[in-house]
């Protein structure tokens, strides 16, 4: 589901930005979303709270591949040809920000009252 998520975003966010999709983008922030759910995927079981991370880690994923690639090559001379940052690093971190999230908030017992 994560990757499902992910690959929509992906599409919607490479047609907005450049009015065609572009395979590059694709081939990156589809599998962004199974980066992210990594670290969570055992905490994550509900479809809608996974393509939901999907959905962000597909956005991040092709937005950062687009723009800031562009950015980091100008201003700090790093030039990412595979994209690994987009599609592995900030994926990854986002995952573990979101497993931390989620074991606080197992912590609370958000169930039926009994």
């Amino acid at each position: 589901m994560s990757i499902t998520g992910s690959t929509l975003t992906a599409v919607f966010v490479s047609r907005a930005i450049l009015g065609k999709i572009d395979m590059e983008v694709m081939l990156n922030s589809t599998l962004a979303g199974g980066v992210m759910m990594g670290a969570a995927c055992d905490i994550i079981t509900g479809p809608g709270f996974a393509m939901l991370a999907g959905c962000i880690a597909g956005a991040v994923s092709a937005l950062g591949y687009l723009k800031l690639n562009k950015i980091l090559q100008t201003k700090l001379g790093l030039h990412d040809t595979c994209g690994v940052l987009y599609l592995h690093g900030i994926p990854g971190t986002l995952g573990g920000f979101v497993s931390v999230i989620c074991c606080a908030a197992a912590e609370y017992n958000f169930g039926p009252i009994e």
